[in-house]
């Protein structure tokens, strides 16, 4: 985790100064999110629970579902099969049913959001961040209150700007398949560990 958020950690201060909003990387321990790292949003962020070193159940949180999102299928399967998920809000999704169908869709957008699924208020836009050999090892995420928050977080230029620092900071662990685009960190922050 350590090396992780060394390598991470201007990354999502450069996002964090991008989009004016909270950033944060998380890792999937036992099927939960485990917030390794917060940069907390200049601007005022009402409550927001989630902070450094919080542990929350992963099938209603951006971050949460994209990490759940890029495990074997059958073992997701065979995951959500044994859960219960109590809602959290109106929009948490309930069913294992329901879930497996929007890690698909994950999956294939590249990217997860939490549309006020675990907190009242709150969206997030959350990407997957790559080691060396390809495996989703984390995943990132920039977090917000929803009247500041894109309208539509899908296909958002937020959703592409977390991408490309998820991409940077798979870059900076060794991943190679892709490209980064223009973002911000890259110059300054890649390759550097602080």
């Amino acid at each position: 985790g350590l090396a992780l958020r060394e390598t991470a950690h201007p990354h999502l201060v450069a996002l964090r100064d991008e989009t004016r909003e909270t950033t944060q990387i998380a890792i999937l321990d036992h099927w939960q999110v485990v917030y390794l790292e917060r940069m907390l949003s200049p601007l005022p962020a009402g409550f927001m629970r989630a902070r450094s070193g919080a542990i929350l159940p992963a099938y209603c949180t951006g971050l949460g579902k994209t990490l759940v999102a890029f495990r074997p299928e059958a073992e997701v399967a065979e995951w959500a099969a044994t859960q219960k998920f109590p809602a959290m809000t109106p929009n948490t999704i309930t069913t294992a049913k329901r879930l497996l169908k929007e890690l698909a869709i994950i999956r294939e957008r590249g990217y997860g959001l939490d549309e006020e699924e675990r907190e009242k208020g709150v969206s997030c836009i959350a990407a997957p961040v790559r080691n060396h050999t390809g495996e989703v090892v984390a995943a990132i995420s920039v977090a917000g209150p929803v009247q500041r928050m894109p309208r539509q977080l899908a296909g958002s230029s937020m959703a592409a700007t977390v991408m490309m620092a998820a991409s940077a900071i798979s870059i900076d662990l060794g991943f190679v398949d892709g490209a980064v685009g223009s973002y911000g960190a890259v110059s300054t922050a890649h390759g550097g560990r602080r």
